[in-house]
């Protein structure tokens, strides 16, 4: 009997959070929007700004001219995964534990970081704990996946500027995530002839040894971009989250890979090399501009968007003298403190500028969208001028 009572009990605590969580569902269904979160790495105020104007990135003019936009203050160090972290944590440093590219793996070895590394809830954690669905791919920082209401698709499973072996376990969650995309999709496997011609300015150009180096970590890059893009609309109808997350990193590879190679030509710059990649980058951006046109189709009239990136990036004159490769420890001098943000969808005042906005303002305003309460521990705000009628969540 009294064995009885001990399960009787436990199945009516387990019903009650079940009705808990569907409740808050039921509570915030008819009025919180679908939150879409597009992570752009290195995209630089100043060259969107530029390339809108010469009529190159329309989806980003599109964006700017019916939404809220403005540029985004990150934090010191500018390294992406410390920043990354703090955009879907809200959460500085020294609170979420990520603090460096790597870490070291059993064997003594340093690996990239992984998800373990973190000490705080990421986003997806919070919603899935409120019984909202999420679904993350190709985040920083986020291998191995972690069991959420929904899937993730972690770092691993395709190629990273931060070399890494590719995960055969833990790379998707649920698990068979990941065998499932390649049989529908294929090997995300880089394609030189292709990244030559939508990359290089003179796709006939004989490269230098260096040159065609670079050429293979751009289409590595590049074939993990396209994994990314065709699998987000079979994850998106099959999962439909409340809120979708993306991360790209071709425009900062693009950045530190042919940085060097831009206008104004500098003097250790080989001819064919000049000849080559001197529109690279701008031709990354237009192809990020693209890859965003195919997200954007996955939202409705409910759903908010958020693009943004984690730094910007030094061009032209302001360009340093040290060599701005990812493989190189002198690289962060590269970036800009100030990124870029767009809001757009429902509810957002058209044409609003933001103004101040910080990476420790974009979770709150997530949670915010999603009626979730925010914890105290939070010490960025929701970017309120950036919609009409804005609600804090209970």
């Amino acid at each position: 009997m009294h064995r009885r009572r001990i399960w009787w009990t436990a199945g009516l605590i387990a019903a009650l959070t079940a009705l808990a969580v569907l409740t808050w569902r039921w509570a915030r269904t008819p009025s919180a929007p679908r939150v879409l979160l597009v992570g752009v790495d290195g995209a630089d105020p100043q060259i969107v700004e530029r390339l809108i104007a010469d009529g190159r990135l329309p989806t980003f003019a599109r964006l700017r001219r019916e939404g809220a936009s403005g540029r985004l203050r990150s934090r010191e160090p500018l390294l992406s995964p410390i920043v990354w972290t703090t955009i879907v944590t809200g959460r500085k440093a020294q609170d979420h534990g990520v603090l460096d590219f790597v870490e070291i793996g059993r064997d003594g070895q340093p690996v990239p970081i992984t998800s373990g590394r973190r000490r705080v809830a990421a986003l997806w954690n919070v919603a899935s704990e409120h019984g909202l669905r999420t679904g993350f791919v190709g985040w920083y920082g986020s291998f191995p996946a972690e069991r959420v209401q929904g899937f993730q698709v972690s770092d691993r499973l395709a190629f990273h500027q931060v070399r890494s072996q590719r995960a055969t376990e833990g790379a998707t969650h649920p698990d068979a995530l990941a065998d499932e995309l390649r049989r529908r999709l294929g090997e995300p496997a880089p394609d030189l002839a292709r990244t030559r011609e939508r990359f290089l300015t003179d796709p006939r150009v004989t490269l230098s040894p260096d040159g065609e180096r670079r050429l293979g970590e751009l289409a590595r890059i590049h074939a993990t971009s396209e994994f990314y893009r065709r699998a987000l609309p079979f994850l998106d109808g099959r999962y439909r989250p409340d809120l979708l997350g993306v991360y790209f990193e071709i425009v900062d590879a693009c950045g530190h890979l042919f940085m060097e190679d831009a206008p104004p030509r500098r003097p250790a710059v080989a001819d064919e090399d000049f000849r080559a990649f001197a529109g690279t980058v701008d031709r990354c951006y237009e192809y990020q501009d693209s890859v965003l046109a195919d997200t954007l189709k996955l939202t409705g009239r409910r759903t908010v968007t958020l693009v943004l990136s984690d730094h910007g990036f030094k061009s032209g004159e302001a360009r340093p003298r040290t060599s701005g490769r990812a493989d190189v420890g002198l690289a962060p001098l590269w970036h800009r403190l100030h990124g870029v943000i767009f809001v757009h969808g429902a509810g957002v005042r058209p044409g609003a500028v933001i103004s101040g906005a910080a990476i420790l303002d974009v979770a709150p305003t997530v949670l915010g969208l999603l009626s979730l309460p925010l914890a105290r521990e939070l010490p960025g705000h929701a970017l309120r001028e950036a919609f009409n009628g804005w609600r804090d969540p209970p």
